[in-house]
């Protein structure tokens, strides 16, 4: 397998992975004479992966580098409230939690003791780390459902297990989230239900059925979403998911890093 196909593989994944969670995709549709290289029959969508003569001109190097990505300073109180310094390109400013960043447009949802959540257009992104303010207090927007799990040391090991074995072996983690690809009101959804590893999927609070709209910041119904997320989670520390569960929206941070 070519190093496009393995990368394209492996970023199939990164819908749910998240630094944790892998998926194989589910189609009704499928070729049962063409064979992964796990033996099991290929979708559609496998098939075009694994053929040596696969286009994948979606892999654009420089998807995503022309944004200029916000950079958390710090973390002050004022009148008992926190407030985020934040950096965008050459301006730097201090935002309250609902503030709108004014290059990004993205809005500061969340202020929390060492990081920051931002919503970039439905999708949510956690600018981390900085030292600990020690500030009691956190500044949520309302309406917003939080699910930390950043401090949970059970989940972080084994959000890096996965995360490593991503990148050094995808194909080790396939089936262990299902993934359902449909399309709802006309637009792409990936739904996500358990696999072979159900105590995976219940550590990071996930329900059968959740719809996974973004990985990071990144939505999953862009067209750039697979190249920006592949290069972003090599090296990424943390890992945000926005989940929607009927009609509520939430979002799941994940940490890559013991020490957080």
């Amino acid at each position: 397998m070519s190093s496009r196909q393995h990368v394209a593989l492996a970023v199939i994944w990164l819908a749910i992975l998240s630094g944790s969670l892998v998926a194989s995709f589910e189609r009704t549709e499928q070729r049962g004479s063409t064979l992964s290289p796990g033996g099991a029959p290929l979708t559609e969508t496998d098939d075009a992966f694994f053929a040596d003569d696969a286009d994948f001109t979606f892999m654009d190097d420089t998807a995503g580098q022309d944004a200029i990505a916000p950079q958390l300073l710090g973390i002050d109180e004022h009148d008992e409230q926190p407030r985020a310094r934040i950096r965008e390109g050459r301006q730097l400013a201090v935002f309250d939690a609902g503030d709108v960043l004014p290059q990004s447009q993205a809005r500061v949802t969340a202020i929390l003791d060492n990081a920051v959540l931002i919503n970039s257009d439905g999708a949510y992104h956690l600018l981390c780390c900085v030292q600990p303010s020690g500030q009691k207090r956190e500044a949520v927007v309302p309406g917003t459902t939080l699910v930390d799990l950043r401090r949970n040391r059970e989940v972080t090991q084994v959000a890096r297990a996965y995360h490593s074995r991503l990148y050094i072996n995808p194909l080790s983690l396939m089936g262990r989230v299902k993934v359902v690809q449909a399309t709802i009101s006309g637009r792409l959804a990936y739904k996500v239900y358990p696999g072979t590893d159900k105590r995976a999927f219940a550590l990071f609070g996930l329900r059968p059925g959740d719809e996974l709209i973004g990985v990071n910041g990144v939505a999953l119904a862009s067209g750039k979403a697979v190249p920006v997320l592949y290069e972003q989670l090599a090296a990424a520390s943390h890992i945000a998911l926005t989940v929607q569960r009927g009609g509520e929206m939430l979002v799941v941070l994940l940490s890559l890093n013991t020490s957080v």
